[in-house]
């Protein structure tokens, strides 16, 4: 659902927009700036707290609010099993077009054998107020996987900066009423074109282009590439990438048990392929040792390994796995220099 006109929101009222979504849902989640020039997602407590405008944050809210970071499963006593479903309603304000695109992939992956319920009962009551990009950095290339600047669907509202005011455009019956409340004035022709003006502007800014035309059978053919080797003597297999990425999704199971050794908790908390431990087994075994081995399985499965698996690549081109690697490793120039371009 969208409406082909949009809505006008005067920069001076969103806050009201923010009330609104406090009043509306349990919790409300916005970017705020955490250090000096540094923004990531965080629970919003008054309108003045959330600052839109900035090309991306640390990490991908959506993916941090429907599965967190760690998370209870169940509590168990002797034989009794109790599972309690998230429910609250959630509100996250101002994301960007590449994250809501990671979402959609998440939602892949948490259905691809049965439904996820814990995933899902979170993301049933999600209320997406997007923003579409009007600046990007060097490391963005989110054109690549045409997952931004633009977004075409997966929000209840999108608001797009036009200047003075927000052209905000709605995608489904929860987004008509948050407009129907505000009671908005429909958007004019010349905010419309407004919209598209500042929308190609940002792309023209992209410079980072990822070819995926047979990508994935280059990448097919790289797994005696020697650039594993050069690239496992820079990795620190610290694991940022996989907590950054939008669309990582693996995670580790363990019981919590308390002192009387009958009750306790089942919880999961996020893994990484980057960590030695994850590919251990018994008796000491590991099938990727080597750091190289593991850089491998990580760029390969965002950019091989997922199109066997749903269809699609795992990349929505955010540029925080560039951003934040503290060896400075790129995955655009990874796989440029695999095609041998």
């Amino acid at each position: 659902m969208s409406n082909a006109e949009g809505f006008i929101l005067e920069k001076e009222s969103f806050p009201n927009l923010i009330s609104l979504l406090m009043k509306e849902a349990d919790e409300v989640y916005g970017p705020k700036e955490v250090n000096a020039g540094v923004y990531d997602f965080r629970k919003i407590n008054k309108p003045e707290e959330v600052r839109l405008g900035e090309v991306t944050t640390v990490t991908p809210p959506l993916k941090k609010v429907v599965r967190p970071p760690f998370e209870v499963l169940f509590k168990f006593k002797g034989e009794e099993i109790e599972v309690d479903y998230d429910s609250k309603i959630r509100a996250i304000v101002g994301v960007h077009p590449c994250d809501v695109n990671g979402l959609k992939l998440l939602d892949k992956a948490y259905s691809n054998a049965g439904k996820d319920p814990y995933y899902f009962s979170r993301r049933s009551n999600l209320i997406i107020v997007a923003e579409n990009c009007t600046r990007a950095d060097d490391n963005c290339f989110c054109t690549s996987f045409d997952t931004g600047p633009e977004l075409r669907e997966g929000y209840d509202l999108l608001m797009t900066d036009i200047g003075n005011r927000y052209l905000v455009e709605v995608g489904s019956v929860n987004g008509e009423k948050l407009v129907t409340k505000l009671n908005l004035p429909h958007a004019k022709d010349e905010d419309l074109k407004e919209k598209n003006t500042r929308i190609n502007l940002v792309k023209g800014t992209i410079r980072k282009k990822l070819n995926t035309v047979n990508l994935k059978r280059t990448m097919e053919g790289s797994l005696y590439h020697p650039i594993w080797k050069e690239l496992g003597e820079k990795c620190l297999s610290c694991g940022i990438c996989s907590v950054v990425c939008p669309t990582c999704f693996c995670f580790e199971m363990d019981d919590k048990l308390n002192l009387d050794q009958k009750s306790g908790v089942r919880y999961r908390t996020w893994d990484s392929c980057m960590f030695f431990e994850y590919s251990e087994v018994a008796l000491g075994g590991n099938f990727r040792r080597a750091r190289s081995a593991r850089i491998r399985q990580f760029i390969n499965h965002k950019l091989n390994y997922w199109v066997d698996q749903f269809g699609t690549f795992g990349c929505v081109g955010c540029g925080r796995c560039i951003r934040q690697c503290p060896a400075n490793i790129d995955i655009v120039e990874v796989a440029r220099r695999i095609g041998g371009s």
